[in-house]
């Protein structure tokens, strides 16, 4: 289940709360273990959003009992948003491609990530 913070509190001081605690969104599990993500969707930047529901979409499937592998988490965020394999397929060879192609930022940590790719897909042009 996914549930934007509009849709679960009716109350302004409960919504400051809970973006104050988490500006992004968080997941839990409720009854019967059945998994719940919740998100801000009063951000503006939509990449953000989609950013934050893969991080906890990783929370998830981990089965993750706190915030201890966010690291991890964006990791598994960033590449299932922008898969590998696709960005091969596509011949993607710089940030300003993959943000460009996958709607992603343009932060910094993406091209240290990608960087042997990018030197990769250049050599299969040669």
């Amino acid at each position: 289940l996914v549930m934007p913070y509009s849709k679960c509190l009716t109350n302004e001081e409960d919504v400051s709360f809970l973006i104050d605690k988490f500006p992004d969104g968080f997941c839990t599990f409720g009854k019967g273990g059945q998994p719940i993500i919740y998100y801000n969707d009063f951000l503006s930047n939509k990449v953000r959003v989609f950013s934050t529901l893969g991080h906890e979409i990783k929370h998830i499937i981990n089965n993750d009992p706190d915030d201890l592998s966010d690291d991890l988490s964006n990791f598994f965020s960033k590449y299932i948003r922008c898969p590998l394999p696709l960005i091969i397929y596509l011949k993607c060879s710089s940030i300003e491609e993959i943000s460009t192609k996958f709607n992603v930022s343009r932060k910094q940590d993406w091209a240290n990530s990608y960087r042997k790719v990018f030197w990769r897909i250049k050599q299969m042009d040669r």
